[in-house]
């Protein structure tokens, strides 16, 4: 019922909710419809109070003024007030409900965008445009919030309230209530009218912040190579320009509502005038009585309130609708993770690529690739830069899939594997680790069941990254967002570290020593192999001092695959 009134009353052309944004809203309500519709209820009930009232200002008017009764008018102004505090009770249990009610929705909504980002591939536009989208998810779920309240604790009571001051005008005075409502045509086309042109200028303002908002962001992030570049005067002009597009997108957005809240005062005060001449002339004519009057004006003053409230929502239901638009697009980002498996396997460490290929638009980086690694292997991987080796590192994790061939755990395809359990099983220390704002610890365990410091402590030795320990604040020490405070060896073996505390069945290291010097990395590599648990290793390196502590090295070239140097009897790893 709830959603055919919102397709009906607001999701028409030209309307100010889309009937795309409505079912999308509607979906996160949809548990909790009863309640909603109990809501409802108790809105009705409350505006049903506004009956008595008028009727006490007819009685006070009519009976206990002209009687001069002193005890009566008392009697009905306290009535009046009861009915008011009563009134304004119901008011605030209603919100209550309310605010819990669109809270929960939008704290699923949230939940659910976050966990959608997830499921898209690292292709997909919402990963790579994170600040424009971070921004918007954090702004549009919030007016999104803000549209609910304004719907289900404002519009929709302020509707129902409407409907039970218009059923008492049809009974106070038809004349009356036909010139009230003479104006209500002229509202409904200035209202078709304006809004098109009112959420063009939403989502221009829309717009303009959220490049504000990522504009600081890349300003935070990207200092120091701004000022490397000595265009900091540069940057903060272009700057500069975004906030002027705001400044002016907001002028005219606010503007756009003004303009319509004004013509509707104007309206409203030639509706209230002409009801001050009728009704004048009906009293001296002695067709309405003077308490009739001052009823009708009062339910008409109190009907012009709830327009204005209704009026107040638009911006928020305008602006609503087109963040809801917003955060449809980006559930739909698409494409989707290369894998939606669900099996989950007691891995023993054994991968298997079979005749992999795969391309990108403009050439082929695969060809017929086939690799075998068991729980014991330690093999190195090079190539000249752009010959496949980062696209074969993510086709090993899942996060690509090859156009031809087949990836295998243990002998289960990935197509079939739950990836996110097996990637738990596999540490990957990238090239630029990544480091989140808090302390080393935090960091470290980063999601893991809180490890014990013994453990802690046996993988910052065999890291190499015994510098934790000259630290005053030790573990404790906050490294900043990226691991600014850090250097670039500090990051690199803070990041082996860490891989190494998950205890993995294989660690891929991908040019692990790029800020290392010579006696870091043979002390580094001599610890990985002289311990006897260590897992399957597979290193991606140009560096001659990583190769040599490899058992196989393989080349990648061209697409293909070849053993170039192997010093043990029965290699772990097999090509083809």
């Amino acid at each position: 019922m709830i959603r055919r009134f919102l397709r009906e009353r607001f999701g028409e052309k030209g309307a100010l909710l889309d009937r795309e944004a409505i079912r999308y809203l509607f979906g996160y309500f949809r548990t909790d419809r009863f309640k909603i519709l109990l809501c409802v209820a108790a809105s009705a009930v409350q505006s049903l109070l506004v009956v008595p009232s008028l009727w006490l200002v007819t009685f006070s008017f009519d009976t206990a003024i002209p009687e001069k009764r002193i005890d009566l008018i008392i009697a009905a102004g306290l009535a009046f007030i009861a009915l008011r505090t009563v009134s304004a009770l119901l008011v605030l249990a209603i919100r209550s409900r309310v605010l819990r009610l669109v809270k929960g929705a939008v704290a699923r909504m949230r939940s659910d965008l976050v966990a959608g980002l997830y499921g898209l591939s690292h292709d997909a536009p919402a990963l790579l445009e994170t600040d424009r989208v971070q921004t918007q998810i954090v702004q549009d779920t919030e007016r999104v919030d803000t549209l609910c309240n304004a719907l289900l604790s404002n519009t929709f009571p302020a509707l129902v309230s409407t409907l039970c001051l218009v059923l008492y005008l049809m009974h106070s005075d038809l004349t009356l209530l036909a010139l009230a409502l003479v104006m209500a045509p002229i509202f409904w086309a200035f209202n078709r009218i304006t809004t098109q042109r009112t959420r063009v200028h939403v989502r221009t303002f829309q717009r303009a912040l959220e490049s504000f908002s990522s504009g600081v962001r890349f300003v935070l992030r990207h200092m120091e190579l701004t000022e490397t570049r000595g265009v900091e005067a540069e940057e903060v002009e272009r700057q500069r320009a975004q906030h002027r597009k705001v400044q002016a997108a907001g002028e005219t957005m606010a503007m756009s509502f003004a303009l319509q809240s004004q013509i509707r005062a104007i309206a409203i005060g030639i509706a209230g005038g002409a009801l001050l001449i009728v009704g004048g002339i009906a009293i001296i004519g002695g067709s309405m009585t003077l308490g009739k009057f001052m009823a009708f004006y009062v339910a008409a003053g109190m009907l012009n309130n709830l327009g204005g409230r209704i009026s107040i929502s638009l911006p928020e239901i305008v602006a609503g609708n087109e963040s809801l638009l917003t955060l449809l697009r980006i559930r739909r980002a698409g494409p989707p993770k290369p894998y939606a498996g669900t099996r989950r396997i007691d891995w023993t460490g054994r991968l298997a690529l079979s005749r992999v290929s795969f391309s990108y638009p403009s050439r082929r980086v695969l060809d017929q690739v086939s690799l075998e690694f068991h729980r014991h292997s330690n093999v190195a991987l090079i190539g000249r830069n752009g010959s496949g080796k980062t696209t074969l590192l993510q086709i090993l994790l899942g996060f690509r899939r090859p156009e031809a061939g087949s990836v295998e755990a243990d002998g289960v395809a990935y197509t079939e594997l739950d990836l996110r359990c097996l990637r738990t099983r596999i540490g990957v220390v990238p090239q630029h680790p990544d480091f989140f704002a808090g302390t080393i610890l935090e960091n470290l365990s980063y999601g893991l069941p809180a490890p014990s410091r013994a453990a802690v402590d046996a993988a910052i030795a065999a890291a190499c990254a015994d510098f934790v320990t000259q630290l005053p604040r030790g573990y404790d020490t906050p490294i900043g967002d990226g691991g600014a405070s850090l250097s670039g060896g500090e990051r690199q073996r803070l990041a082996i570290a860490r891989a190494l505390l998950a205890r993995p069945q294989l660690l891929i290291l991908d040019e692990p020593t790029n800020h290392l010097d010579v006696p870091t990395i043979r002390r580094l590599m001599k610890g990985l192999m002289a311990d006897p648990g260590r897992p399957a290793l597979l290193t991606i390196s140009h560096d001659p001092v990583v190769i040599a502590f490899a058992d196989e090295v393989y080349r990648l070239d061209a697409g293909r695959i070849a053993l170039e140097r192997s010093s043990r009897i029965e290699p772990a790893v097999h090509l083809s």
